[in-house]
């Protein structure tokens, strides 16, 4: 072999360099035909695609489910993991709320966005009505490309349970007993999980039937109650057209949450003055007697009638908190006086038939501004058709007043600021702002005038016609000094033997319903000694019974606004 050919490459490492056509001609070359070698080439092109496909395969099948955040917990989850999740550990079956208010898809979408946007609870979520998250603006996604908003209805709702597996496959049911310890295989613990799942599902779906049919009859006492009372006089109507006895149930259902019972009973002021009035006035006028709560809600005038020595306390709300307040009067060892009923007072039948009478009425019914709520209505019936010949309101008396403040701060903050928003004029809004009352704690500094007494309500002889009035005011200027607002606020009293009452004023003690606060559409300037005089409008709102226009009067010019 020449020195040349010891130089030269040997073939072997040539194919295995080579581009796929040089490959080719090399195994022709080592002896292969031509033909055999494209028969052998295409056989592995092929072998090759094969390949190709099974590693597709793979990464398919190797690719990581798509996890989704839970509801109420940071958890992330499979998607359908997420659901069973929900429900073991939350208790909430997202599947049966979807059916028990008949959701759409778009329904669905509202509801997973209403639960992220506003963080509510398992159990306050079971409570809400559909209408909660009925609002367009929560078909905005809280979470971007949230895996919970592209489940298929019919595979959360329709979906069959897991089958169980084979009677014949043992493994799967495999029960090992060590010591104290029971061990079972993996796939005989999930479907018992699923079992588990399945009749938590059924006992929620059975709960809700229940409850459909409890709110079925108490419609069908309410309307047996209307029925028989056909032979009696009708009473006058409110001479508003807007009454609060025929509202949704939204109003009802804002006291079954936990927060405004947290504000009310806190108020020291509002509360104190009831357990005072009860039990400073026991003697004369509680104990041994029978006494209705109306608008009971925890029950915590109820249990303060029944320390006092009432012989007999009903409770009655139509709010699902009354459940609650069972438990409370059951932990307090009060069921044998207390007793609570839950339902709208004028629908229904009380313990003790329908000539039943009591020696006392309790009831908080007071809303900003005195009326708003409108729940004085159901009180005054409650007089009418529940209260015993010389028995007691508690309380039994309020009055309605206004005073003038000068807050040229508080005024620029709120009203002045639309006038130059980041160098844009925004002065519709201003116009939005000055039609709402404003509830706020008015500090005491900024009162500017005496107060002026608008109106006295007394609950032993008012109709609902005397919650519409026009009244005239005079507000006597203290100090010079510019005036941005008149303020409305009650007093409150209990003319008992021992008498007991309190203000909401801005110069008494703050309380959980503030001061009512109506902006002038410009500030007024006055010096000490200077009258602001006109007159107040007050009646129901036509579209919301429950809620108040008031206008005022006064330099020829009036302002219109709404207490809600």
């Amino acid at each position: 072999m020449s020195a040349e050919q010891d130089d030269m490459p040997d073939l072997e490492e040539v194919s295995e360099v080579a581009s796929p056509p040089s490959a080719t001609l090399a195994v022709a070359h080592r002896g292969v035909p031509a033909s055999t070698a494209s028969n052998q080439a295409a056989a592995d092109e092929d072998e090759d695609d094969s390949d190709g496909e099974e590693d597709w395969e793979e990464m398919e099948e190797s690719a990581a489910p798509v996890v989704a955040t839970c509801l109420f917990c940071p958890l992330q989850l499979p998607v359908m993991d997420v659901l069973t999740h929900c429900q073991q550990q939350h208790d909430l079956d997202l599947a049966a709320l979807v059916t028990r208010h008949a959701l759409d898809c778009f329904g669905y979408i509202r509801l997973v966005n209403f639960v992220r946007s506003m963080a509510v609870s398992p159990g306050e979520l079971r409570r809400l009505p559909g209408a909660s998250w009925a609002d367009h603006k929560y078909m905005k996604p809280v979470i971007e490309c949230d895996p919970l908003l592209m489940i298929d209805l019919e595979d959360l709702v329709g979906a069959p349970a897991a089958a169980p597996p084979p009677a014949d496959d043992a493994s799967r049911h495999v029960v090992n007993y060590e010591g104290d310890y029971v061990t079972l295989s993996v796939v005989h613990y999930e479907q018992l999980q699923h079992q588990l799942a399945e009749l938590r599902r059924q006992l929620q779906a059975s709960q809700d039937r229940d409850e459909l049919l409890l709110q079925d009859m108490a419609t069908m006492r309410g309307t047996m109650h209307q029925i028989l009372r056909l032979d009696e006089e009708p009473e006058p109507a409110p001479v508003s057209n807007a009454t609060a006895a025929g509202d949704s149930d939204s109003y009802f259902e804002s006291y079954a949450h936990f927060g405004i019972h947290h504000e009310m009973l806190s108020d020291r002021v509002r509360t104190e003055a009831y357990r005072d009035a009860i039990g400073r006035n026991a003697l004369p006028c509680v104990r041994g007697r029978s006494v209705l709560d109306l608008g009971c809600g925890t029950a915590i005038l109820s249990m303060f009638c029944a320390r006092a020595g009432a012989a007999e306390v009903v409770g009655v709300d139509r709010s699902e908190v009354i459940y609650d307040a069972m438990d409370i009067v059951r932990e307090n060892g009060l069921s044998d006086v207390v007793k609570l009923v839950k339902g709208r007072l004028e629908e229904m039948v009380l313990p003790g038939g329908r000539d039943r009478r009591f020696d006392v009425i309790v009831s908080e019914w007071m809303g900003y501004f005195l009326l708003f709520e409108g729940m004085l209505d159901s009180v005054l019936y409650a007089r009418d058709h529940l209260l015993a010949d010389g028995g007691t309101l508690m309380p039994n008396r309020c009055t309605m007043s206004l005073v003038a403040v000068s807050d040229m701060e508080r005024y620029d903050h709120l009203l002045s600021f639309w006038s130059d928003v980041y160098g844009f004029r925004m002065s519709c809004l201003r116009a939005e702002v000055l039609q709402e009352a404003s509830v706020e704690v008015v500090p005491a500094a900024a009162i500017c005038s005496d107060p002026c007494q608008i109106k006295q309500l007394d609950l032993n002889t008012i109709t609902v016609a005397d919650t519409e009035f026009t009244a005239p005011f005079s507000v006597r200027v203290t100090r010079a000094c510019r005036v941005t607002a008149l303020v409305g606020y009650f007093d409150t009293h209990f003319d008992l033997p021992i008498a007991v009452g309190f203000s909401t004023g801005p110069q008494a003690p703050s309380t959980h319903w503030k001061q009512t606060v109506f902006y002038l559409e410009q500030p007024v300037s006055a010096d000490a000694g200077d009258t602001i005089d006109g007159t107040l409008f007050c009646g129901r709102d036509r579209k919301d019974p429950r809620s108040l226009r008031v206008t005022l009067t006064t330099g020829g010019r009036s302002q219109s606004y709404r207490v809600s």
